[in-house]
């Protein structure tokens, strides 16, 4: 790919295992050898932070902290864990942090396989978004990777922050409450961006013995829940104790592009 030059790379995670902390590092390295003067801010969600332990980040880059309070209503029926809806705000830090013209947000399980350019050069000025693989014609985006025009739908993320749990009620998901307040949202090309596991793993039986093809203009593969990129490396597709019988029809072959573009 080519380099791209002067950009923020606003990294917002967890880091609580070494999964995610190995993720992090891998992300971190890949942007810093193939972009000039770029720097990242990283926005850990955690009263603990991890991360500066895991990244030797330079002089540029900043790292910022906080636990998200969003859900602390113990009734609440959205209470799943204290890390849900945590985006949005990590994304205003990112937000009010930068100094660049566009914000290109990346999630951290993801396998960059092609040249990033493009994401800069498309609809200048929009809200850009991938379409969401399972909810196709429905509107909704999938914030895997999303570009976002500073300054220009602040309101959007500040909206939330006064309502929280409004919100929380209404929409359940970031990305749902993001397509509904972004309503001229454009959706990037869609060979683009792929999900390894809706738009690439072969249909079963295949899946056993054939590997997932990486499309010739594909730039993103997103690795939503498993099995994520490690998985696919070791050949594995994770399944729960209670649920081994799903081990028959949830097997993989390892690509080669994933190797190429992970490790």
């Amino acid at each position: 790919m080519e380099d791209l030059k002067d950009i923020d790379i606003i990294v917002a995670t967890r880091i609580d295992n070494h999964e995610r902390a190995m993720n992090a590092f891998l992300m971190y390295r890949f942007f810093k050898e193939h972009t000039i003067n770029s720097r990242f801010i990283f926005v850990e969600d955690s009263a603990s932070p991890f991360l500066q332990s895991c990244i030797p980040i330079e002089e540029t880059d900043k790292m910022y902290f906080e636990q998200n309070s969003y859900c602390v209503d113990p009734d609440s029926s959205h209470q799943q864990n204290d890390g849900f809806f945590r985006k949005s705000r990590s994304y205003n830090i990112g937000i009010e942090k930068s100094e660049r013209e566009y914000l290109l947000f990346l999630d951290l399980d993801l396998v960059i396989t092609g040249n990033l350019d493009r994401f800069f050069d498309f609809k200048p000025g929009s809200y850009c978004v991938i379409e969401n693989w399972t909810q196709v014609g429905q509107n909704i985006g999938n914030t895997s990777c999303f570009r976002l025009p500073i300054g220009k739908y602040t309101s959007v993320f500040k909206k939330f922050e006064k309502n929280p749990k409004k919100y929380l009620e209404k929409y359940h998901i970031e990305q749902i409450y993001l397509s509904a307040q972004i309503q001229d949202q454009v959706f990037w090309p869609t060979e683009w961006c792929k999900s390894f596991k809706h738009n690439l793993l072969p249909s079963w039986p295949f899946r056993i013995w054939r590997p997932a093809k990486l499309p010739k203009n594909t730039s993103i593969v997103a690795f939503t829940g498993k099995p994520d990129p490690d998985d696919v490396i070791k050949g594995k597709w994770p399944v729960k104790n209670s649920q081994i019988y799903k081990k028959f029809y949830k097997q993989l072959k390892t690509p080669q592009w994933v190797l190429d573009n992970w490790l």
